[in-house]
Protein backbone atom coordinates (compact mmCIF):
# COMPACT_ATOMS: atom_id res chain seq x y z
CA UNK A 1 0.00 0.00 0.00
CA UNK A 2 2.87 1.96 1.14
CA UNK A 3 3.82 2.59 -3.45
CA UNK A 4 0.20 4.15 -3.83
CA UNK A 5 0.69 6.63 -0.92
CA UNK A 6 3.84 7.72 -1.75
CA UNK A 7 3.56 8.30 -5.58
CA UNK A 8 0.41 8.81 -6.63
CA UNK A 9 1.03 10.52 -9.85
CA UNK A 10 3.25 7.41 -10.70
CA UNK A 11 0.18 5.05 -9.71
CA UNK A 12 -2.06 7.38 -11.97
CA UNK A 13 -0.33 7.27 -14.71
CA UNK A 14 0.01 3.20 -14.36
CA UNK A 15 -3.84 3.17 -13.49
CA UNK A 16 -4.59 5.15 -16.50
CA UNK A 17 -3.06 2.56 -19.23
CA UNK A 18 -5.38 0.07 -17.68
CA UNK A 19 -8.32 2.35 -18.35
CA UNK A 20 -7.09 2.88 -21.80
CA UNK A 21 -7.03 -0.74 -22.52
CA UNK A 22 -10.64 -1.24 -21.03
CA UNK A 23 -11.53 1.22 -22.96
CA UNK A 24 -10.66 0.09 -26.28
CA UNK A 25 -12.12 -3.12 -25.62
CA UNK A 26 -15.55 -1.57 -24.83
CA UNK A 27 -15.50 0.84 -27.80
CA UNK A 28 -13.72 -1.37 -30.86
CA UNK A 29 -11.07 -0.37 -33.09
CA UNK A 30 -13.16 1.17 -35.35
CA UNK A 31 -14.86 4.04 -32.88
CA UNK A 32 -11.24 5.40 -33.25
CA UNK A 33 -10.83 4.81 -37.20
CA UNK A 34 -14.48 6.76 -37.22
CA UNK A 35 -13.52 9.52 -34.81
CA UNK A 36 -10.17 10.73 -36.27
CA UNK A 37 -10.11 9.78 -40.00
CA UNK A 38 -12.94 13.03 -40.70
CA UNK A 39 -10.64 15.44 -38.96
CA UNK A 40 -7.95 15.22 -41.78
CA UNK A 41 -4.34 17.37 -40.84
CA UNK A 42 -6.54 18.80 -37.55
CA UNK A 43 -6.85 15.02 -36.18
CA UNK A 44 -3.32 14.54 -37.26
CA UNK A 45 -2.48 17.37 -34.68
CA UNK A 46 -5.17 16.35 -32.09
CA UNK A 47 -3.79 12.51 -32.02
CA UNK A 48 -0.25 13.50 -32.05
CA UNK A 49 -1.25 16.07 -28.48
CA UNK A 50 -3.54 12.81 -26.65
CA UNK A 51 0.16 11.02 -27.77
CA UNK A 52 2.09 12.87 -24.45
CA UNK A 53 -0.81 12.30 -21.93
CA UNK A 54 -0.64 10.01 -19.21
CA UNK A 55 -4.02 8.94 -19.80
CA UNK A 56 -4.35 9.48 -23.16
CA UNK A 57 -1.03 8.48 -24.44
CA UNK A 58 -2.36 5.36 -25.78
CA UNK A 59 -5.54 6.50 -27.22
CA UNK A 60 -3.26 8.76 -28.58
CA UNK A 61 -1.60 6.08 -30.07
CA UNK A 62 -4.38 4.00 -31.77
CA UNK A 63 -5.45 7.53 -33.17
CA UNK A 64 -1.95 7.80 -35.13
CA UNK A 65 -2.29 4.25 -36.14
CA UNK A 66 -5.66 4.56 -37.53
CA UNK A 67 -4.95 7.74 -39.81
CA UNK A 68 -1.70 5.41 -41.04
CA UNK A 69 -3.42 4.42 -44.01
CA UNK A 70 -4.61 7.56 -45.10
CA UNK A 71 -1.45 9.88 -44.69
CA UNK A 72 2.13 9.09 -45.33
CA UNK A 73 4.50 8.19 -42.46
CA UNK A 74 6.43 11.17 -42.36
CA UNK A 75 3.46 13.59 -42.70
CA UNK A 76 1.92 12.11 -39.59
CA UNK A 77 4.87 12.05 -37.66
CA UNK A 78 5.58 15.92 -38.19
CA UNK A 79 2.28 17.34 -37.72
CA UNK A 80 1.65 14.92 -34.79
CA UNK A 81 5.02 15.58 -33.56
CA UNK A 82 3.91 19.31 -33.49
CA UNK A 83 1.00 18.45 -31.29
CA UNK A 84 3.07 15.97 -28.80
CA UNK A 85 5.53 19.06 -28.80
CA UNK A 86 2.73 21.80 -27.97
CA UNK A 87 1.50 19.38 -25.48
CA UNK A 88 5.12 18.68 -23.91
CA UNK A 89 5.85 22.09 -23.33
CA UNK A 90 2.20 22.69 -21.93
CA UNK A 91 2.97 19.77 -19.52
CA UNK A 92 6.69 20.95 -18.93
CA UNK A 93 5.62 24.57 -17.77
CA UNK A 94 2.89 23.33 -15.40
CA UNK A 95 3.35 19.69 -14.38
CA UNK A 96 6.71 18.97 -14.42
CA UNK A 97 7.65 20.15 -10.62
CA UNK A 98 4.90 18.09 -9.59
CA UNK A 99 6.05 15.15 -10.85
CA UNK A 100 9.99 16.16 -10.22
CA UNK A 101 9.17 15.49 -6.25
CA UNK A 102 8.01 12.02 -6.82
CA UNK A 103 11.17 11.11 -9.48
CA UNK A 104 13.44 12.34 -6.32
CA UNK A 105 12.23 10.32 -3.97
CA UNK A 106 11.93 7.41 -6.41
CA UNK A 107 15.70 7.87 -6.93
CA UNK A 108 16.18 7.58 -3.33
CA UNK A 109 14.25 4.91 -2.86
CA UNK A 110 15.50 1.19 -1.63
CA UNK A 111 14.66 -0.62 -4.55
CA UNK A 112 16.85 1.79 -7.14
CA UNK A 113 19.87 1.93 -4.66
CA UNK A 114 19.88 -1.62 -4.78
CA UNK A 115 20.14 -1.80 -8.23
CA UNK A 116 22.75 0.60 -8.32
CA UNK A 117 20.87 3.15 -10.79
CA UNK A 118 21.37 5.85 -8.82
CA UNK A 119 24.51 7.56 -9.31
CA UNK A 120 23.59 7.53 -13.01
CA UNK A 121 20.28 8.77 -12.55
CA UNK A 122 21.93 11.93 -10.53
CA UNK A 123 23.76 12.75 -14.25
CA UNK A 124 21.51 15.81 -15.71
CA UNK A 125 22.69 14.08 -19.66
CA UNK A 126 21.61 10.29 -17.99
CA UNK A 127 17.71 11.84 -17.04
CA UNK A 128 17.78 13.94 -20.38
CA UNK A 129 18.43 10.85 -22.94
CA UNK A 130 16.17 8.42 -21.03
CA UNK A 131 14.03 11.55 -21.01
CA UNK A 132 14.03 11.20 -24.51
CA UNK A 133 13.83 7.65 -24.78
CA UNK A 134 10.51 7.85 -23.16
CA UNK A 135 9.18 10.92 -25.33
CA UNK A 136 9.68 9.00 -28.51
CA UNK A 137 7.81 5.78 -27.01
CA UNK A 138 4.22 5.57 -26.33
CA UNK A 139 4.84 5.79 -22.67
CA UNK A 140 3.32 8.93 -21.07
CA UNK A 141 5.74 12.18 -21.67
CA UNK A 142 4.97 13.24 -17.86
CA UNK A 143 8.26 10.75 -16.66
CA UNK A 144 10.01 12.73 -19.25
CA UNK A 145 9.52 15.58 -18.54
CA UNK A 146 9.76 15.31 -14.79
CA UNK A 147 13.13 13.51 -15.56
CA UNK A 148 14.15 16.63 -18.05
CA UNK A 149 13.06 18.78 -15.19
CA UNK A 150 15.20 17.39 -12.53
CA UNK A 151 18.49 18.13 -14.82
CA UNK A 152 17.35 21.56 -15.04
CA UNK A 153 17.25 21.81 -18.99
CA UNK A 154 16.67 24.61 -20.78
CA UNK A 155 13.25 25.90 -22.29
CA UNK A 156 14.61 25.64 -25.86
CA UNK A 157 16.64 22.81 -25.54
CA UNK A 158 13.69 20.75 -24.41
CA UNK A 159 11.21 22.22 -27.54
CA UNK A 160 13.61 20.57 -29.84
CA UNK A 161 14.18 17.51 -28.16
CA UNK A 162 10.59 17.01 -27.94
CA UNK A 163 10.08 17.40 -30.63
CA UNK A 164 12.47 15.18 -32.41
CA UNK A 165 11.94 12.84 -30.01
CA UNK A 166 8.05 12.76 -30.56
CA UNK A 167 8.27 13.06 -34.06
CA UNK A 168 10.71 9.81 -34.50
CA UNK A 169 8.43 7.98 -32.18
CA UNK A 170 5.53 8.67 -34.40
CA UNK A 171 7.08 7.97 -37.39
CA UNK A 172 8.41 4.69 -36.43
CA UNK A 173 4.43 3.73 -34.47
CA UNK A 174 3.12 4.61 -37.74
CA UNK A 175 5.52 3.00 -39.84
CA UNK A 176 4.84 -0.46 -37.77
CA UNK A 177 0.96 0.26 -38.55
CA UNK A 178 1.53 0.57 -41.89
CA UNK A 179 3.96 -3.08 -41.83
CA UNK A 180 1.64 -5.16 -39.95
CA UNK A 181 -1.14 -3.67 -41.65
CA UNK A 182 0.15 -5.07 -45.46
Amino acid sequence: MKPFIFYPRLTTIALSYIAAVLVFFFLGENFFHNLIVPLGIIGIFIAGSLYTYSFTASTGALLLIALAPHYPAGMIAVVGGIGATLADFTLFRFIGNSLHKEITRLSKSKLVCEIGATSLFCKAWFRNALGALILASPFPDELAIALMSAAKIRKETFIWLTFIADTVGIYLLVSAAKVFAS
